[in-house]
């Protein structure tokens, strides 16, 4: 019989949608544990994942948004694949994207979009997030109960970066339907992670900031 920790998150359906007795399985492994049949590593250690995050010269983000389970578009090979990745960057999913981005490349375009979070301008927003932060307790409240990941977290992050993004207010609920539409993170079912659909979150969202660009032009 399959242990917990050795199905795959990328594609059991049921783990994706309940991951957290998954995740304590895969933690009391260890720091660093290779899923069974697959070729790629699960870090769960805090320190281990900072040198991962940290060492840019050994690990790339190219894979920020298509996952780590995702093939690669290419036949790796020799030990450092720096240029084979920018080669191929075009048939990664996101590759143009900021969190796919890799070192002063990521710095550069990061730096534009610092001003939107420093200090002063979350300062600014503090009225909007506690407005939003009462609003959601006082929904939970009268519930009785939540999935804090679902029906809070998400929701509430959402918002927040839509209003310091410049999201207009009514274009937020569309952004909010189109992420609870979308499928669980990580998942590789072929039907669910068709990126080209209409109405897939990626596709929904990067049209309208398009619009929002064009506008402000």
């Amino acid at each position: 019989m399959q242990t917990l920790e050795d199905r795959d998150y990328f594609t059991d359906y049921e783990i994706l949608k309940d991951p957290y007795s998954y995740f304590e399985a895969i933690r009391a492994k260890g720091p660093v544990y290779p899923i069974p049949g697959r070729d790629y590593l699960v870090v769960t250690g805090f320190e281990e994942i900072l040198q991962v995050l940290q060492n840019v010269e050994d690990f790339s983000a190219i894979i920020g948004v298509q996952g780590a389970a995702a093939p690669l578009p290419f036949k790796p090979e020799g030990s450092d694949i720096s240029a084979q990745v920018e080669a191929h960057r075009p048939k990664f999913l996101g590759g143009d994207l900021l969190v796919n981005y890799d070192g002063q490349h990521h710095t550069l375009v990061r730096s534009l979009l610092a001003p939107l979070f420093t200090p002063s301008r979350l300062k600014a927003n503090e009225q909007f997030i506690n407005e939003v932060a009462d609003q959601f307790v006082r929904d939970v409240v009268a519930r009785g109960q939540c999935e804090l990941i679902k029906e809070v977290s998400t929701p509430f992050v959402t918002l927040v970066v839509a209003d310091l993004l410049g999201v207009p207010p009514d274009d937020r609920q569309l952004f909010m339907d189109a992420i609870e539409a979308a499928p669980p993170p990580g998942s590789l079912q072929s039907e669910e992670n068709d990126y080209s659909g209409a109405d897939h979150p990626l596709v929904v969202m990067g049209g309208y900031f398009a619009q929002y660009v064009q506008d402000r032009r």
